[in-house]
């Protein structure tokens, strides 16, 4: 406020309907400490108050691609907390995939009706012919599935 010019006027707009910002459920000292407190949050608190299921019904939204709470490292922990990697497991695309992980699709896939954003969970992997198959939910309550080779 103090770098505007004595002659001009400031006029603040809102909206009276607008969501709030969206801030952090607990605060943490930092990224390792923010882990652990996400981690107790989605394994714990939120199934036993909400009787949710961490893997089908909670979605872990995260905001930066750099720094220790990111896309990557979050999804490795959440994956060993919640269904961690068993011997029936395959590589792909940098990432380990396993029986029961929810998984994204990152692009748009029209010949087989599945979309960027779309959630689906690993329904079966076929170690021997190195494919993957996911189960998508449609919201026509349809199951979609998809494999890669």
């Amino acid at each position: 406020m103090r770098a505007l010019p004595d002659h001009a006027a400031l006029l603040l707009v809102g909206d009276v309907d607008q969501l709030p910002s969206v801030g952090p459920f607990v605060d943490a000292a930092d990224a390792e400490e923010g882990v652990q407190k996400l981690l107790a949050i989605v394994r714990e608190r939120i199934p036993k108050r909400f009787r949710l299921d961490p893997i089908r019904d909670i979605q872990v939204l995260c905001p930066m691609n750099r720094g220790g709470l990111v896309t990557r490292s979050l999804n490795i922990e959440l994956q060993n907390a919640l269904n961690p990697p068993g011997e029936i497991r395959i590589d792909r695309f940098g990432w380990t995939f396993c029986p029961g992980d929810k998984v994204m699709q990152v692009e748009n896939d029209y010949d087989k009706d599945i979309y960027n954003g779309d959630l689906g969970v690993v329904s079966r992997i076929n170690m021997e012919e190195g494919e993957l198959h996911v189960g998508f939910r449609r919201p026509d309550n349809q199951l979609r599935l998809w494999r890669t080779g």
